[in-house]
């Protein structure tokens, strides 16, 4: 019933990128064009000073695609895509971060599902405050699963149904730099065979 009270739209891959599909949503786009966080490109090209993360921001952007290829390798079907980016919220990293990710996994027809559509993203805000001994780290994540599915039998006849629903959660830490906490959480995790569960 939580999944049927409301309708989201959907993300849209693209496919130009040499390096592989990606998520096009509002976090990656600048104007008409979507950046890829492979090739760090934008598609369509993009001449109008187009917006890239930091390099540390980028760093840590590669890392956790890195990871979440292997999430996506061991807990999703063959036919998903998924993408991770990051963005300064101000001037600097001091002034906090977002990181965004995507998880696009559809299916054809399968068992009795004639076709499906899991949708997830995950936004994370990340802000800091120092009072000159230590430095915390605020994370608030917002998650969204979209679903959309067809199926049909012979007690309810044809069934097309979709929704979305969403949770929140907040969670602070000490930490002793704004991204290498969370740099060395990515590379442990791309390097490691056993990953958590969604």
């Amino acid at each position: 019933n939580e999944f049927l009270q409301k309708v989201d739209n959907r993300t849209k891959v693209c496919k130009e990128d040499p390096k592989g599909e990606f998520i096009m949503c509002e976090q990656n786009r600048d104007g008409d064009s979507y950046r890829s966080p492979f090739s760090n490109q934008y598609f369509p090209p993009n001449d109008d000073n187009p917006k890239y993360p930091c390099q540390e921001l980028r760093d840590l952007e590669e890392l956790l695609n890195k990871m979440f290829k292997l999430y996506i390798k061991h807990y999703y079907s063959l036919t998903t895509i998924y993408s991770v980016y990051c963005w300064e919220l101000g001037d600097t990293l001091a002034d906090g971060y977002g990181v965004a990710v995507m998880i696009k996994n559809s299916t054809g027809q399968e068992k009795k599902i004639n076709s499906g559509i899991w949708d997830s993203s995950n936004l994370i805000t990340v802000t800091f405050e120092d009072d000159g001994k230590k430095k915390k780290a605020k994370y608030s994540l917002i998650t969204t699963v979209n679903l959309a599915m067809s199926f049909e039998s012979k007690i309810c006849g044809k069934v097309c149904l979709s929704g979305t629903v969403a949770r929140n959660s907040h969670y602070t830490k000490v930490v002793s730099d704004y991204t290498k906490d969370e740099k060395q959480l990515a590379d442990r995790k791309s390097g490691s065979a056993g990953m958590p569960r969604p």
